[in-house]
């Protein structure tokens, strides 16, 4: 006879009683290196502890390296600039404006803050403006650098809130294919069962 597995925290490993579980889609990364969510189970107490440890950690992480995806791409594909080089003072705060929703943010510190626009946002709409904003490049002459940022950053602008709102409904029908997953999963299934009509024994399998 095998035993039923006694439940434990995910967080402190410690055996779960009924009265004190919670479960929580956390992400984790699989064996293929992709991530995604996983339902674990934690005390009630535990739970915010482990979000604490991990959700500072992980947001940071997140604003560096969607950040720097941003950063490199302004300079290399928008600007054209040498690899070695850096970005000039007025062209990083117009980025950090418009993650921010502003044209130039108050101070240096917006990690975190959900107003603006997504990095990822930011990214994908500059990798579809990108011709339009090249082919402006070579038509135009501009005063000074801020004068060319502004113009790419003008026609960004644009078209960001066309690309939100393309990725909201992604957001949106992902969590609705999720969310039907999970019914499909916890519907339970039945057995279908065989019935045997009376007087019709195979008499072929006697002979």
């Amino acid at each position: 006879m095998v035993k039923s597995r006694v439940p434990t925290c995910y967080y402190c490993n410690d055996i779960l009683k009924e009265e004190d579980l919670v479960i929580k889609p956390i992400p984790l990364v699989c064996k293929n290196g992709k991530g995604r969510m996983y339902k674990r189970k934690f005390h009630m107490w535990c739970l915010p502890k482990y979000l604490d440890a991990h959700k500072s950690e992980a947001v940071q992480q997140a604003e560096t390296d969607g950040w720097d995806k941003v950063y490199q791409y302004f300079k290399l594909s928008i600007l054209g600039l040498p690899v070695t080089s850096n970005l000039d003072t007025h062209s990083v705060e117009r980025l950090l404006g418009l993650h921010v929703g502003q044209f130039k943010p108050n101070g240096s510190n917006i990690r975190g803050l959900e107003r603006g626009y997504s990095w990822d946002c930011i990214y994908y709409t500059m990798q579809i403006c990108k011709r339009t904003i090249q082919d402006s490049f070579e038509t135009m002459t501009f005063t000074g650098d801020e004068h060319k940022t502004n113009y790419a950053m003008k026609i960004i602008a644009k078209n960001i809130n066309f690309v939100q709102s393309k990725l909201k409904a992604a957001e949106k029908q992902q969590a609705n294919v999720e969310r039907l997953a999970d019914q499909v999963k916890d519907k339970p299934k039945f057995k279908r069962r065989n019935y045997k009509k009376q007087g019709t024994s195979n008499k072929f399998g006697e002979l």
